[in-house]
């Protein structure tokens, strides 16, 4: 194994969680900080699968496939992608849903999409 020597050590594990002035952000949103939680999240999207290919309601159908991610920046850009690709990967499972059911939704007060990676490469409105 190879040794590296430095003089400081800096880590930086991620952002820091900014809990928004959102109505029903602090009653129902849930973190994307820690294993649990991640862990959580994915269980709770399975859940919602399970309940939406157990009604015939197409309202109640939607409602339970809409998942709404607050910030769009780097965590939940990425959060999103893989959220979306996990229910997309599952389809074949579930016959009674359809693509066009499930709605990921970001919610940010910045006016693009990733703004950190600056004018260029971000995705503006």
């Amino acid at each position: 194994m190879a040794q590296l020597s430095y003089d400081r050590l800096l880590l930086a594990p991620g952002g820091v969680t900014r809990l928004l002035d959102i109505p029903g952000l602090a009653e129902h949103g849930v973190g994307f900080k820690t294993v649990a939680e991640a862990l959580y999240l994915r269980n709770h999207v399975l859940d919602r699968m399970e309940v939406a290919s157990s009604t015939s309601e197409l309202d109640r159908r939607q409602a339970a496939l809409t998942f709404v991610v607050v910030g769009a920046g780097y965590a939940g850009t990425e959060l999103t992608a893989h959220m979306a690709r996990l229910t997309a990967n599952l389809l074949p499972y579930y016959p009674a849903l359809a693509p066009d059911h499930i709605r990921w939704l970001f919610v940010d007060m910045a006016s693009s999409v990733m703004p950190e990676l600056g004018e260029r490469l971000a995705i503006t409105r």
